[in-house]
């Protein structure tokens, strides 16, 4: 994620737009390129942070555009993993213990200005002193002499990049993370999301401990989240929990916008508003595990969809529990006016299907495998009125026995 001073946006209105970096300019594939190579010799080399610093402030003061190469090398510091230099000596010395040391034999050397010419030592000749102490050389006694402070950590590990686009792809989303710490409020859209991918969304809200509100529209889901200036406490710890979670929004393969309300400048006074949309190119790099489906789902579906059935199939819709919980059921049956949900659980024990049925509305009915239970007893008859078994494959005809006893207790 960008720092403040590295983000580059311009104002259009009331609007802030952000400047995101074209990935298929050949000039800025060639920026990428070039700073990469110089990360991944910085490995090889064991280059100190100050070094790596140095390096990206020397090839941004000839660049018009300073911010961008500041801002792609502030990406790849990110993902570097740095380490504290040490010596090859057990046990090693503190780094506090070496300056003591040498500072110690530079004062008993006397003041150098008034020590005769041959008799007068230098800084190396001091050094070497100490190096023979521990047997290593001058060069690794001045490196470890001030490990201990950041700057002088050297870099062990760069998380690398497969290509220069996804370089200049991460520092699009960092920038556009770095806009929402001003956030006050987030207003998100999913256009007819899948149930799988919807809950893959809310479980990257509840997993960064996002405060939310959902409301369900004609044509999609509409997701309201507070935004780290909308907090008078922890608004920092907050806003880097709602940058982290960005990502986990473009990862949607649904069509999706988002509208920030900013509270911009330097005083952050200004009420600016800023916009994304899964139109932009924005490319996550987050992976959609959990989104894939087994092979008892498809086969349902599959079985379900050859003939009339009477109920109307289709993915299942966002269901609210109490509080700020969310169910998303795999399949939604409609008959008429009546419609009833279908969950199919993994791995289950028979309290946490009570718990899960007390949770949710009436008309949501259990799919649960014999092969999968996490237990062997059997569940309880009031359970069993919402829960169907199967074994390898959800018969379409025990479903349709559920939905029509759920239907008929509902209309006696």
């Amino acid at each position: 994620m960008l720092t403040g001073d590295l983000v580059r946006t311009t104002i259009k209105g009331r609007a802030v737009v952000p400047s995101l970096v074209s990935v298929e300019s050949k000039r800025n594939i060639e920026r990428a390129k070039e700073l990469l190579s110089l990360f991944r010799e910085g490995v090889k080399q064991q280059l100190t942070r100050m070094d790596l610093e140095k390096i990206v402030r020397d090839m941004a003061s000839i660049e018009v555009d300073h911010k961008l190469l500041k801002g792609l090398g502030k990406v790849l510091f990110d993902r570097c993993e740095f380490v504290e230099p040490c010596l090859p000596v057990e046990p090693s010395p503190l780094p506090r213990d070496i300056r003591e040391c040498i500072f110690n034999l530079a004062a008993e050397e006397g003041c150098f200005s008034t020590l005769p010419v041959n008799q007068r030592k230098s800084r190396e000749e001091i050094i070497e002193s100490v190096a023979n102490q521990y047997n290593c050389s001058v060069q690794e006694i001045i490196n470890y002499l001030y490990a201990d402070l950041r700057e002088m950590q050297q870099i062990a590990k760069l998380d690398d990049f497969a290509t220069p686009q996804d370089f200049l792809h991460r520092y699009n989303v960092a920038l556009c993370q770095a806009v929402l710490l001003r956030a006050t409020e987030l207003r998100i859209f999913l256009q007819e999301p899948s149930p799988k991918w919807l809950r893959l969304f809310f479980k990257f809200i509840k997993f960064h401990r996002l405060m939310f509100k959902i409301e369900r529209k004609k044509n999609g889901i509409f997701c309201t989240i507070d935004g780290p200036r909308s907090l008078f406490q922890q608004s920092t710890k907050y806003g880097i929990q709602l940058a982290l979670f960005l990502p986990a929004l473009i990862l949607q393969p649904s069509s999706w916008t988002l509208e920030a309300s900013l509270l911009w400048g330097k005083k952050r006074k200004y009420n600016k508003k800023f916009k994304l949309n899964s139109q932009m190119g924005l490319k996550s790099h987050y992976k959609s595990t959990g989104t894939w489906r087994s092979q008892a789902e498809l086969w349902f579906e599959e079985r379900f969809l050859a003939k009339d059935r009477g109920w109307a199939l289709s993915p299942g819709e966002i269901i609210k529990l109490p509080g700020q919980q969310v169910i998303i059921p795999d399949f939604s049956f409609t008959k008429g006016k009546v419609k009833a949900y279908m969950e199919i659980l993994g791995f289950w024990r028979g309290v946490n299907i009570e718990r899960l049925l007390e949770q949710c509305p009436d008309n949501l009915i259990l799919a649960v495998s014999k092969r999968l239970a996490g237990h062997r007893n059997s569940l309880p008859e009031e359970v069993q009125k919402r829960v169907v078994v199967f074994s390898d494959i959800i018969l379409p005809a025990k479903i349709i026995e559920k939905l029509n006893e759920i239907y008929n207790l509902k209309t006696q």
